[in-house]
């Protein structure tokens, strides 16, 4: 068995400002906050 983090940090200021990536890889989906709702990052 393959053992994977369920998220990966992206951007951790304070557990208010935290950017997560839930996917297997960075650029498969939305990211999220820890909390679970979309928080994407656009520039």
């Amino acid at each position: 068995m393959k053992l994977r983090a369920p998220a990966t940090p992206l951007i951790t200021i304070d557990p208010y400002f935290s950017i997560w990536s839930a996917q297997d890889t960075l650029n498969a989906g939305e990211t999220i906050h820890w909390t679970g709702k979309p928080n994407a990052i656009t520039g």
